[in-house]
């Protein structure tokens, strides 16, 4: 590969909305967090990372509610947002974690460690606890 000697025509996206297969057996909602399964063929709710499995990736935001429960791999599609957003938090929780990474414990809960409930997926980065929520950036 050569160093660039005259301008690129570099395509680019917003880098917010994205579509992504959904894995067999799943069903998704509007407003849960879902992420791709290790591999990164598939999406699938958080809740659905078991603890101790490798670690999911991509957190995202559902925008739509998908059902593939009867489907195959990939058979259904689902649009998905990465964007700061307010979740419900445990209470290992505190203003101290704001800009460290935090882990969905639930479809909508996140928590402070891996492994905790179902931890094994990375939501992001805390920016704030305001409102009750947990305001976080999905970083993928």
């Amino acid at each position: 590969m050569a160093r660039l000697n005259h301008d690129r025509d570099t395509k680019r996206r917003d880098g917010r909305d994205f579509v992504f297969p959904l894995a067999a057996g799943m069903r998704v909602f509007a407003g849960s967090i879902v992420g791709l399964l290790p591999g990164g063929d598939f999406l699938a709710p958080a809740s659905t990372f078991p603890e101790g499995s490798e670690m999911g990736r991509f957190a995202c935001l559902a925008a739509e509610t998908v059902d593939n429960r009867d489907g195959v791999d990939g058979e259904a599609s689902v649009k998905v947002e990465r964007t700061v957003v307010g979740l419900d938090f445990d209470g290992s929780i505190n203003p101290g974690l704001i800009g460290t990474t935090v882990f969905m414990a639930d479809d909508c809960t996140v928590t402070s460690s891996p492994g905790y409930g179902v931890g094994s997926l990375q939501a992001g980065l805390l920016v704030d606890i305001r409102d009750g929520q947990a305001w976080v950036d999905l970083q993928g």
